[in-house]
């Protein structure tokens, strides 16, 4: 089944960030009733089942900023989308690629979501040798520092000339080298509710904090909250042309917030720009992005990477994220938000990462979180203030929210230990929920980092 997004549509993902509502599956929610994507039942009844009640809330709660008038016209005369890209490019909250990537086509395949036609492999040179011997196409190539050996993209049409031999081929290198480039939604609705006021604050502690790294959309650096955050970003981002800040500047004033800042000899934050944004307002972030981020904060050796964002489990995704463990690496990711009886999401549900669900500021549950026995800790994350693209603030909800809280509490704790089990201390730290001991809601408590 495929859909197209209106126009009208397209400009409320403009402003807010291409939202995705709260199945945290990042399909964009448009006022018509469509989306644009390849996808299979399972999805397509997870939206029935969500999106009324999600869209109806919010189109209450947004009130639109003014329009620029091109764009406001194009959506009331009903233009198709890519009548206003040109606009969009100029709107806050989204920025553009110095180089464009390729086109973004998303498939489905085994109910996740995925690049159409692209493998991920994590092979040795002889095997990329191979590879390129075979003729197959390499759409990226990219020498790990982490890993002995490389990163690629590899297209692969199961249909077209070659592909069956393409199969073969990728099945003899070994079955734990292969896997789709699989597609990552943020962790978080995103559903605006007006200016911010009341919202969770936890306070920072004092002191020093161990180097961070952050994977996300791409960051409003200028944003007064972020003034102090000492920030080093890079682009690893493939498909696309544009990306959205949304997210991540959200989650950047969360930790620029938590960390004891300012500090003239605080550790430059690592920020990976992962997520593409297309034309029809979807966002996602693909296996090979994170790939290559998470190999290139090992070698900054940062000690805590902040995963704001979920999908599928992935052979190349979990293989840097064990190479990342073995460096000293401890991994915070949020559970998702697609609802206590969804399966298990990725990077969170990996062993020996930190999965981070959200509260509110009475410690509920928040209604749309994942629940599981890698759920390890519970955080604020409900109703909390972030940080807007292009100045301001608004108050939010999801385990996004939460996972940075765990994060710099964890960096701060970090900062002049070495080989401390992560665990122990969130075990130690946690407000128990749960008589039980640690449960698949709460996991070992609720953390409230305070001075």
């Amino acid at each position: 089944m495929r859909r197209r997004i209106s126009a009208s549509s397209l400009i409320l993902i403009a402003f807010f960030g291409a939202a995705p509502f709260a199945g945290g599956q990042g399909l964009p929610v448009d006022l018509g009733g469509t989306v644009d994507r390849v996808l299979d039942g399972q999805v397509i009844n997870k939206v029935e089942r969500q999106v009324e009640d999600r869209v109806s809330r919010t189109i209450e709660a947004i009130e639109l900023p003014p329009l620029p008038g091109d764009i406001a016209s194009g959506a009331l005369n009903g233009l198709d989308p890519l009548t206003t890209l040109d606009g969009l490019k100029a709107l806050p909250g989204i920025a553009q690629a110095l180089v464009p990537g390729r086109e973004i086509v998303i498939d489905t395949a085994g109910g996740w979501a995925v690049i159409r036609d692209e493998w991920v492999l994590l092979a040795s040179d002889e095997e990329a040798a191979r590879i390129e011997a075979a003729g197959l196409r390499v759409l990226e190539d990219t020498p790990l520092t982490s890993l002995s050996g490389r990163l690629l993209v590899v297209e692969v049409n199961p249909d077209g000339p070659g592909g069956r031999r393409a199969q073969t081929l990728l099945e003899e290198l070994g079955a734990e080298l292969a896997d789709r480039n699989h597609v990552y939604f943020p962790a978080a609705p995103s559903a605006p509710k007006g200016a911010a006021s009341g919202a969770v604050r936890v306070n920072a502690a004092a002191g020093k904090y161990a180097p961070m790294g952050l994977i996300d959309t791409d960051v409003d650096e200028t944003h007064p909250a972020l003034k102090d955050l000492p920030l080093t970003e890079q682009d690893f981002v493939g498909h696309g042309s544009l990306r959205p800040q949304t997210h991540g500047t959200a989650v950047a004033s969360i930790l620029a917030r938590e960390l004891p800042l300012p500090k003239t000899d605080a550790p430059a934050m690592r920020a990976a720009s992962v997520f593409f944004l297309s034309e029809d307002g979807t966002i996602g972030a693909t296996t090979a992005s994170l790939v290559r981020a998470v190999d290139w904060m090992i070698s900054e050796e940062v000690r805590v990477i902040n995963f704001s964002l979920s999908g599928p489990p992935n052979k190349a995704l979990e293989k840097i994220v064990i190479a990342g463990q073995q460096a000293g690496i401890v991994f915070v990711a949020a559970v998702g938000n697609d609802g206590p009886a969804a399966r298990p999401l990725y990077p969170a549900a990996y062993p020996g990462v930190i999965g981070v669900t959200a509260v509110d500021k009475d410690g509920k549950i928040y209604r749309w979180a994942n629940r599981g026995d890698y759920v390890a800790v519970a955080a604020a994350g409900v109703q909390v203030e972030v940080a807007q693209p292009g100045g301001g603030s608004l108050r939010d909800s999801g385990t996004s929210f939460a996972a940075p809280v765990v994060s710099a509490w964890m960096a701060r704790e970090l900062a002049d230990k070495h080989g401390t089990d992560p665990f122990r201390l969130i075990e130690a730290a946690a407000k128990p929920a749960s008589k039980a001991g640690r449960d698949g809601t709460y996991g070992y408590g609720i953390l409230v980092p305070s001075r």
